[in-house]
C-alpha cells in the first residue's frame, strides 16, 4: 500500500497478507471458476498483531522466486503457543467449544447479522439466527476431523502454562498465558508450498514439543486436514 515501507514491520504484513489472499483466491476459483468473490483471510494489521503479540522469538521460513523479481510465493511464522485468557480450557466435548465453528458458508459469522449486515435485533431473529448455525454445526461436523474421543484436548490441557508479561500491552492487558511445550503456527501463507512449508517447520521443532496448534479460517480447514490435524474445542 502507497505510503507504507515494504520493510517496516507493518509493510512486511502487507506484504504476507498479499501472499496469503492470492492463496485464498487461487483455491476460491479452483473450487469454482465462475466464482468472482472469496474472503480474504489475511489483513496487514492482523499480520502485524501476530507477529506484535508473539510471546517470544518467532521464527519461520519463506519461499520466493528463483529468478525475475523473486516475488514471494509462500511465509510460515511459528513460537510457543499463548492466548490472552487465562480461563482457556480444551475440551471438545462442551458443547460451547463447537457451537458455530463449523459454518462453511460463514453462518457462524451472521449469528447476530442478517444479509448485508443488517444487525439481528429481536429476541425472535437471535433464536432463529441460533438455530441456523447449530445446525450448520453439527451437518459440517460430520464431514470434518475432530478430536471425536477427547484425547487431544486432554493432551493440551495437561500441558504445562505459564504466564508472561506481554512484549506490547493493549486493551486487552499486559500479560499473556503461554504454553512453552506447544508449538502455535501463528501466520502461514503460500502458493502451492504450504504444505512444504509446515513440514520444515514441523521436522526441525517436532523434538521441542509435544503438539501442533493453530487458528484455521474456514477456507484453510480442508488443508489442514491433509496435514492430519483435527479440531479440537476451546472455551474461555
Amino acid at each position: 500500500p502507497r505510503g507504507r515501507r515494504a520493510d517496516s514491520p507493518r509493510g512486511r504484513g502487507s506484504v504476507r497478507a498479499r501472499a496469503g489472499n492470492e492463496a485464498a483466491r487461487r483455491a476460491a476459483v479452483k473450487e469454482n471458476p465462475d466464482k468472482k468473490t472469496y474472503d480474504e483471510p489475511l489483513s496487514p494489521d492482523y499480520c502485524y498483531d501476530r507477529v506484535a503479540r508473539a510471546p517470544g522469538r518467532v521464527a519461520g521460513y519463506v519461499v520466493r522466486e528463483k529468478r525475475g523479481e523473486k516475488r514471494l510465493q509462500g511465509f510460515i511464522l511459528v513460537h510457543e503457543f499463548a492466548a490472552l485468557a487465562r480461563s482457556l480450557v480444551f475440551d471438545s466435548h462442551d458443547p460451547a467449544a463447537t457451537f458455530g465453528s463449523y459454518g462453511s458458508d460463514g453462518s457462524v459469522q451472521r449469528v447476530f447479522h442478517q444479509g448485508d449486515d443488517v444487525p439481528v435485533t429481536t429476541a425472535a431473529e437471535i433464536v432463529k439466527a441460533t438455530d441456523a448455525v447449530a445446525r450448520a454445526s453439527k451437518d459440517d461436523a460430520t464431514s470434518r476431523a475432530v478430536d471425536a474421543d477427547g484425547c487431544l484436548a486432554k493432551l493440551l490441557q495437561g500441558s504445562p502454562r505459564e504466564v508472561r508479561s506481554a512484549a506490547r500491552g493493549d486493551a486487552f492487558g499486559d500479560d499473556l498465558v503461554v504454553w512453552p511445550r506447544l508449538l502455535e503456527i501463528s501466520l502461514l501463507g503460500a502458493l502451492g508450498c504450504g504444505a512444504r512449508l509446515c513440514k520444515r517447520a514441523l521436522q526441525d521443532r517436532a523434538r521441542d514439543y509435544d503438539a501442533l496448534v493453530l487458528q484455521a479460517t474456514r477456507s484453510a480447514v480442508g488443508f489442514y486436514e491433509t496435514l492430519g490435524l483435527a479440531r479440537v474445542g476451546t472455551v474461555a
